[in-house]
């Protein structure tokens, strides 16, 4: 009995083995089966990491290529603006326009006195006023001599229908040019750069005391602190501005030659005023880096 009790315990103790072996083996082959899988999603993984590269270095190219053809475009419409530019200042400016834009800037001056009153022109030009007032006006001298002290006579600022008073902020005889202020609100011309020989101009100022008149013409010649030019111009217009073709202000109206005796011809010999011409006794600072 006892052996055959021990020969039952070894038999079940082997099943017991054989079933522990087919266990391990099952176990084996499982853990075997989620390696594979996890190295064929890696492989996977890999594959689409490799395509997305692909693609990424794909689309890289084609960046560089749309760059490359945006620098050219922008190549071509750079060397098509300056041709534009060199073919728009060839032509006529639009005057009508142009005298539309630049009016509203322009004042007439008078200048009463005990024995006398005369009219001139100015206009408002982009230099800051003095405090209290509202515009700056630029103007040549001899149209407000007389009333360049306070007790010497009464200065008026006539803009379309409006008549106002103005302030004489500073005179200088020897340039010929004056600056003045004004508490009515004027659109107020930029400066324009140097005048350049040929370039156009537009004269814009009240002759004879008549309505707003424009007349145009061309640089026809530049010194240090004036320049000639063949805008007609009669009295009444010193002072106004002469414009270039954007609007801005190039010079003051000043005087013209006229001849002195029969055997003389002069046509359309103006002299106008530099900007910068301001700057020699009248103004300072970063203003005259502007006036030209």
């Amino acid at each position: 009995m006892n052996r055959l009790r021990s020969s039952v315990g070894m038999v079940v103790l082997a099943s017991g083995l054989v079933i522990a072996l087919v266990g391990s083996g099952v176990a084996w082959t499982t853990e075997r089966q989620h390696a594979t899988q996890a190295e064929q999603q890696l492989d996977a993984l890999r594959q689409g990491q490799t395509a997305q590269q692909a693609q990424l270095a794909d689309l890289a190219g084609k960046l560089t290529a749309a760059l490359g053809q945006l620098q050219a475009q922008q190549t071509r419409l750079k060397a098509d603006e300056k041709q534009l530019d060199v073919t728009t200042k060839s032509l006529p400016p639009d005057l009508v326009a142009l005298a539309g834009r630049v009016t509203p800037s322009v004042v007439q001056l008078i200048c009463a006195t005990d024995t006398q009153i005369s009219t001139g022109t100015g206009f408002a030009l982009a230099i800051t006023p003095t405090p209290g007032y509202q515009t700056t006006i630029v103007t040549a001298a001899h149209v407000v001599t007389g009333c360049e002290t306070p007790d010497g006579g009464t200065l008026e600022v006539q803009h379309g229908s409006d008549v106002v008073p103005v302030h004489l902020r500073s005179y200088d005889a020897k340039n010929d040019v004056a600056i003045l202020d004004t508490k009515a609100k004027l659109p107020a011309l930029k400066p324009a750069g140097e005048p350049v020989v040929g370039a156009f101009v537009m004269a814009v100022g009240y002759p004879l005391g008549l309505a707003t008149n424009v007349t145009s013409g061309s640089v026809s010649g530049v010194s240090p602190a004036t320049f000639l030019n063949s805008a007609p111009i009669s009295s009444g217009n010193s002072g106004g501005p002469l414009v270039d073709r954007l609007g801005r202000a190039i010079g003051i109206v000043d005087a013209a030659y006229t001849p002195q005796d029969a055997t003389e011809i002069v046509e359309n010999l103006n002299v106008a005023l530099r900007l910068s011409i301001l700057c020699e006794q009248l103004l300072s600072g970063d203003v005259c880096l502007t006036l030209r």
